[in-house]
């Protein structure tokens, strides 16, 4: 080795080192942030530790008692061993962190009682060790020096495993402790007395109430009622983890919409007052700076939680608790197995499983009013009552119950309550009757939904003359100057041959004149702006004029030359706009307007004419031409 390489490793060797008491003093200070009380619930799990895995850990004991300036914890365990004592004075030393049963995993437990925040200033642990009783004092003259140890071998008998007490400049460290082993014993199962006094945990509560406990291998857990919003705490091993929204836990945290779609993914019943506990002792939680992630135990979770909630639902069903906005919300979640339920061969009742029994429930229950009768009608009724080939009809908003006045063929018009519970969820009630009956319609959207009235019309549902709106002609005695002005403009120009032609040819109904009129709409919903009519003031149909021509090519007396009546409908914005303005072209705007609507109205008053597309854009076109050639001429 070279001289000026030896020389440089004695230098740094002399010059380097690790500050052993700087180290100490900033991880018992920081590693535990908040509460400083937090060091005794180290000791809490270290407590439940002491036993072997194999006992049960609702039968693990321990006992913590108080005193002045003093907090102790006494268990019933296995003792220390002396390499375990080894390990409890080494900093970060542990045997723990290869055996998952255990809780601790760290090595740092016991030091967290060091924090100067507690003010600690002595700390005895007596224990069995190897056959004998050892006493480990642990003196802290000073929080920012190491700790003073004396161990001794003691020659007395005592009816414990292990008791760590510790003493404290003021008795408000003690008060710290003793709320933080409160609120981690909270959710431990183990049989732990507080001065005395069993103390009982949220497992305990639930037993001593008669609440059921399911388990299902390494997890278990419980139900229990609330006054908030309902949610499910997490557990591994009995330490708390976090806690989550049932919507949230059903789907895992992931692409929520906030509303009952979250329940959908695997189908979980819903409870409004309801929080669940779910323990697992093999579930694996990892941290990330923005997230967490729980591993494929997270599943069995939540097939837990959903059996746990099937399970309450029926029994709140049985004894007919469950509001109808929750027995709603459960129709919706469960619909694809109603749909099945209905589909599958009839069984035994004796035979059915519980989901099958909550299925039975829901569908006979009697929560949908129904049009024109005091009936409420179940699932299970509505499927009874429906006639083959025949949809159902529902109107969710109750605004278009009259369709049509009641003349098309339906059995009755469901009313259903909206669903609220949870935001409900877009599209309730179509998927969910759709999902259960297949044909249906709703009444709320029907007259904006031209697919499905041509639909109803070509099934005979709905005739085809019922769609027509009853429209009324307005006499001159009822028009204002103005109106009768503007009327007497656009005669005009309907006046001229051109224009006649163009209509005539394009709609292909022989017209002999064509005057315009204003008109009203009588029945509520009905989208028209213009329309044609014959001199009676029909709106022209199939059934007053036909467009088209007989297979003998002659002409029926329904084909020859007609008086006609163009309609503005009186309220329409554009027709009231145009009677305000001064312009002196207005009456050609309203017929530029006319011939862009002409066919469009003709498909409302004569729905799905298979000529509708044809001329519509051919119409507006040569009207737009006609008007122009008058106005230069």
């Amino acid at each position: 080795m070279a001289t000026n390489e030896k020389l440089l490793i004695e230098t740094l060797h002399d010059g380097l080192g690790i500050d052993v008491v700087e180290g100490f003093k900033k991880l018992v200070s920081s590693q535990f942030g908040g509460n400083p009380g937090k060091g005794f619930g180290e000791l809490i799990q270290n407590f439940i530790d002491s036993y072997p895995s194999f006992v049960p850990i609702e039968e693990r004991r321990g006992a913590i008692t108080t005193g002045e300036k003093m907090i102790s914890m006494t268990d019933f365990g296995s003792g220390l061993s002396l390499e375990k004592i080894k390990l409890l004075l080494t900093l970060g030393g542990t045997d723990k962190d290869q055996d998952p049963s255990k809780i601790g995993k760290f090595g740092i437990g016991f030091y967290a009682m060091l924090n100067p925040r507690l003010k600690t200033n002595k700390i005895e642990v007596i224990t069995r060790c190897e056959g004998q009783v050892v006493k480990i004092i642990m003196e802290i003259p000073d929080p920012e020096k190491l700790p003073v140890l004396k161990l001794t071998v003691l020659d007395i008998s005592i009816n414990f495993s292990t008791r760590i007490q510790v003493w404290f400049d003021t008795d408000e460290s003690v008060d710290k402790c003793l709320s933080y082993a409160k609120e981690v014993l909270e959710y431990y199962p183990c049989k732990v007395t507080i001065d005395d006094l069993p103390f009982l945990s949220v497992w305990g509560h639930a037993e001593k109430d008669g609440t059921r406990i399911f388990s299902a291998g390494s997890q278990k857990g419980f139900l229990k009622k609330t006054y908030y919003k309902p949610v499910v705490k997490v557990l591994c091993q009995y330490e708390y983890i976090t806690e989550l929204t049932v919507s949230s836990f059903a789907k895992g945290g992931y692409s929520l919409s906030y509303d009952l779609k979250d329940y959908l993914q695997d189908q979980m019943p819903y409870l409004a007052d309801y929080d669940a506990v779910i323990n697992n002792d093999r579930l694996a939680l990892t941290l990330s700076r923005d997230s967490f992630y729980l591993n494929s135990q997270f599943t069995e979770m939540v097939t837990l939680l959903r059996k746990m909630l099937m399970s309450k639902v029926y029994e709140q069903l049985s004894n007919q608790r469950l509001d109808n906005q929750d027995i709603l919300a459960n129709l919706y979640i469960l619909k694809d197995r109603i749909r099945n339920h209905f589909q599958n061969a009839p069984k035994e009742k004796k035979d059915y499983t519980t989901e099958e029994l909550v299925i039975d429930l829901l569908i006979k229950s009697k929560i949908f009013p129904v049009a024109d009768t005091l009936k409420m009608y179940s699932i299970a009724d509505i499927k009874t009552a429906l006639t083959p080939m025949v949809p159902l009809f529902y109107s969710e908003n109750k605004m278009n119950v009259q369709w049509l006045g009641g003349s098309f063929v339906h059995d009755f018009i469901l009313l259903p309550p909206k669903c609220i519970v949870c935001f409900g969820a877009k599209f309730f009630y179509d998927e969910l009757l759709r999902t259960l009956f297949k044909d249906i319609v709703d009444l709320d959207s029907i007259q904006q939904d031209q697919n499905k009235i041509s639909e109803l019309i070509k099934r005979r549902i709905v005739d085809k003359s019922a769609i027509t709106p009853r429209c009324r002609l307005i006499g001159d005695l009822m028009l204002t100057p103005v109106q009768k002005g503007m009327l007497r403009n656009i005669n005009y120009i309907l006046g001229h041959e051109e224009i006649k032609n163009v209509i005539s040819e394009n709609i292909n109904i022989p017209v002999k004149s064509i005057t315009a009129a204003f008109f009203t709409v009588e029945e509520e919903g009905a989208y028209i702006s213009t329309g044609l009519f014959n001199t009676d003031g029909i709106p022209l149909s199939s059934e007053v004029v036909s467009n088209f021509e007989s297979e003998s090519g002659e002409e029926s007396q329904n084909n020859l030359p007609k008086d006609l009546f163009l309609g503005l409908r009186m309220d329409h914005p554009l027709i009231n706009s145009l009677l305000g303005s001064n312009n002196e072209y207005k009456a050609y705007y309203t017929m530029t307007y006319i011939a862009n609507e002409l066919t469009r109205c003709q498909k409302i008053l004569i729905p799905y004419s298979p000529w509708y597309h044809l001329i519509k854009e051919k119409l507006a076109g040569e009207m737009r031409v006609a008007m122009m050639n008058q106005m230069l001429s």
